[in-house]
């Protein structure tokens, strides 16, 4: 019963996305809206089954994928799963007018295209939006300094790849050799110390400044 009612979801979830241009990849739960410029939006599907077997909660994430990006971060972070990421992402109930974490409830014995459509509706009013910002490469590299979207650990990495994309190296350089020199003035040896010192050297070799 488990996995049919989450069979059910995700074929329901397939045929209304398709309609609004979203393509369900190899991922469970991973959609992807191909644009024409190098880059596409990105929409996960998080399950929530504490309810189960009565019903099935979901959490929609939306997010934008740069490739140039994704490209870059996977080869400086060795990380080949970050191809699979969205570059930016924000849980949709926060994209509505009263933002607050929300789920979709996909009962047992309910209509499960309509919770669907629903969805899918909220995607493309409030999901869309967002997008189109953040799919514009000038809003997203304008932006993405002052953006609270970024995850901490991820900040002193996209920030410095997108300055090198625009052509200012030095102050990405700048920006990484910043990080490197709080990190080695706290003696830190913990996992993002170490993952990001291995990132700097990779950045720095990729983009040298001539």
């Amino acid at each position: 019963m488990v996995m049919l009612i989450k069979k059910e979801m995700h074929y329901a979830m397939k045929e209304s996305l398709k309609a609004a241009g979203f393509s369900a990849t190899r991922s469970r739960g991973i959609f992807i809206q191909n644009r024409d410029s190098g880059e596409s939006g990105w929409l996960g599907l998080n399950e929530n089954d504490s309810e189960m077997p009565r019903s099935l909660l979901i959490n929609p994430v939306i997010g934008i994928r740069h490739d140039k990006m994704q490209e870059a971060w996977a080869e400086l972070d060795e990380n080949p799963d970050i191809l699979k990421s969205p570059t930016l992402f924000s849980p949709l109930g926060y994209l509505m007018p009263e933002p607050t974490y929300r789920e979709w409830r996909f009962s047992r014995d309910g209509d499960h295209r309509s919770t669907a459509q629903e969805i899918t509706a909220a995607v493309m009013q409030y999901g869309g939006p967002f997008i189109e910002r953040w799919a514009d490469w000038r809003s997203f590299s304008e932006g993405i300094h002052e953006t609270d979207l970024l995850l901490d650990v991820n900040r002193f990495i996209i920030i410095p790849i997108v300055r090198a994309f625009d052509g200012d190296v030095p102050g990405a350089k700048d920006m990484v050799d910043q990080e490197v020199a709080r990190l080695n003035s706290m003696s830190s040896e913990d996992v993002y110390a170490k993952r990001y010192r291995a990132f700097a050297e990779r950045f720095t070799v990729r983009f040298s400044v001539r």
